[in-house]
């Protein structure tokens, strides 16, 4: 009896030892599969796929990534027959539930994508993806403007969100594309020095791929003054991939450059990292090139940004580099209101625009700024800074600088 029972523990051991030894080298059938489908070969995955559930029906990750491929290559019904089943299996799988999502957008289901929307959203409260879905589902039933409030409170929660931005742009290309902006700065100097003023008007007209200005400016310095006019356009290429685009021309070139050219890209890279590239010239006497190089990070309700600006020197011995740091805090749930601050050093600007800004290279800024929707159709905006810059042989000049505009939509 006990060399029985040795003998059946023996032989457990080895049936263990067996299983255990077949499961360390058996294939990881859905990292397999979706390995085939992200390289091209999704029938391969589908075949897989298939036979590995009809031995294990209940592996809801196997039938997740089935009813995926399923969805890419257009075959929706099968495909929300598998989701629909790992849902029955697991109600609160969220990726089967956005696969659905999907689907029901593709084929324009918008009934069907707002009660996906409403169980996404009441299960995961915080997931803005649930937001972007249930505001596509509203605007293709027909509530455009409640789309747009449900965007918008997307954008407070995570401002560089860029499927949304391009969503926002579009609805507003339908709802409010008409905006007029008046406002004015002014500079103050520690010296004897006569103050700045600069006063601009612009008339903005939002398209479904990005904005497009016309502003005129009109500015006093020295005792002298000068008017510039541009254009500019914000083009959207894809969701994360935009740039921006100006030319001008001065009236009189006496303190705006004769031309002036600006060009940006912008292109989001994951992570709720932003990076961008840009080019300036501005056409004085002497041709002034200007390239610029920016990091953005959005972080929930944050938007931090360093900014670097390089001004070759053709005329002298040395180049000029300023350094621009950014930070925002995005407030309500509008989406478009902010506070905001930042420090410079070396250009007390941001954006070079005429030759007196050109002449200040050697400056520490700090700085505060705010835009407030105060109504649906009103936008409020103001500015200050204060510059430090060392001068040798004379004493510190101090530079004020105040602004503020109004934006009105219609």
């Amino acid at each position: 009896m006990r060399r029985m029972r040795h003998a059946i523990v023996t032989a457990v051991m080895m049936l263990g030892l067996c299983a255990g030894t077949a499961a360390a080298q058996a294939p990881d059938v859905v990292a397999e599969a979706r390995s085939a489908a992200t390289s091209g070969r999704r029938g391969q995955a589908l075949s897989s796929l298939a036979r590995h559930l009809e031995t294990s029906p209940r592996d809801v990750d196997a039938r997740l990534l089935y009813g995926l491929i399923l969805s890419w290559e257009g075959r929706y019904d099968e495909a929300r027959r598998e989701l629909d089943r790992v849902l029955e299996q697991t109600p609160t799988y969220n990726d089967a539930r956005v696969a659905l999502a999907n689907i029901a957008w593709w084929n324009g289901e918008y009934t069907e994508l707002k009660r996906l929307a409403d169980t996404g959203r009441r299960q995961r409260p915080d997931d803005v993806e649930w937001l972007l879905h249930d505001a596509r589902a509203l605007d293709g039933l027909g509530q455009s403007r409640e789309a747009r409030r449900v965007v918008l409170d997307l954008l407070s929660r995570s401002p560089g969100h860029p499927q949304a931005r391009s969503f926002r742009n579009s609805l507003d290309s339908r709802l409010r594309p008409w905006s007029l902006t008046m406002g004015y700065g002014g500079d103050r100097f520690s010296d004897d020095r006569t103050p700045w003023g600069e006063y601009a008007i612009s008339v903005s007209r939002q398209t479904p791929v990005g904005s497009v200005i016309a502003r005129a400016s009109h500015v006093e310095r020295f005792g002298l003054n000068d008017r510039l006019f541009e254009v500019e356009m914000y083009p959207t290429f894809r969701p994360g991939t935009y740039a921006f685009v100006g030319i001008g021309f001065a009236k009189d070139d006496r303190l705006y450059p004769n031309y002036r050219v600006a060009t940006d890209l912008y292109q989001s890279v994951g992570g709720g990292f932003e990076v961008s590239a840009g080019f300036r010239r501005l056409g004085f006497s002497t041709t002034t090139d200007i390239y610029l190089g920016s990091l953005t990070k959005y972080t929930g309700s944050w938007m931090l940004t360093g900014k670097a600006m390089y001004v070759p020197d053709f005329e002298g011995p040395e180049d000029s580099v300023s350094f621009h740091g950014v930070v925002r805090r995005y407030l309500g749930g509008s989406g478009q209101s902010w506070i905001g601050g930042g420090y410079s050093h070396g250009y007390s600007r941001e954006e070079l625009g005429d030759s007196a800004e050109l002449q200040n290279l050697d400056a520490d800024t700090v700085r505060a700024n705010t835009e407030l929707l105060v109504h649906p159709r009103w936008l409020l905006a103001a500015s200050a800074s204060t510059s430090r810059q060392e001068r040798a042989g004379r004493s510190t000049l101090w530079q004020h600088a105040l602004g503020a505009s109004v934006t009105v939509y219609f």
